[in-house]
């Protein structure tokens, strides 16, 4: 798309985009709905502009993909220390197994012997709301309540055992 005027792209924009003022405003945005963020995605990142801005004013690490390589060789010269690469973003990969979130948990642990480092991988399979309350309901639970802030804005289910569910011994049961 922009393959013959990349390497303009940042003297036509940059004559009336406020990239700085769009990386504040984003800033503040992931610091309200993502307390302690440390690291971007930027879809569609063009020359890197938003990514270089974030990383030198924010702190924030970023990385990047654009489907024009053009952009994506721009973007890389401009932030060394983030990956960017040419890909479209309807079909890029985040390294998802299906439905299955995969996370790498890197720790220091601080004792009085010394510094333990520990890493440990969380698997977490994905479902629908949907899918979950099939799930209680195939199990015998009736009543099945969904909140979505929940305790701390992750959503929960609450649920009670149907009459016609799994026999089980409950404490009133004599």
């Amino acid at each position: 798309m922009f393959s013959k005027s990349a390497a303009l792209y940042d003297l036509i924009y940059g004559q009336f985009k406020d990239y700085a003022d769009e990386c504040r405003r984003i800033a503040e945005l992931l610091k309200r709905i993502r307390p302690g963020a440390e690291t971007v995605l930027d879809v569609a990142c063009g020359t890197g502009e938003h990514a270089r801005l974030l990383s030198r004013d924010h702190g924030l690490r970023v990385d990047g993909l654009d489907l024009e390589p053009e952009f994506v060789r721009l973007a890389q010269r401009k932030n060394p220390e983030g990956r960017f690469v040419a890909a479209d973003m309807t079909d890029f990969d985040l390294g998802r197994h299906g439905r299955l979130s995969t996370l790498d948990f890197h720790y220091l642990i601080g004792r009085e012997a010394g510094i333990e480092d520990a890493t440990e991988t969380h698997e977490l399979g994905l479902f629908t709301r949907e899918e979950l309350e099939a799930r209680f309901a195939a199990a015998g639970f009736a009543a099945v309540d969904y909140d979505p802030e929940g305790l701390i804005g992750r959503g929960l289910f609450t649920a009670r055992v149907s009459d016609r569910g799994p026999a089980r011994q409950r404490p009133d049961a004599g």
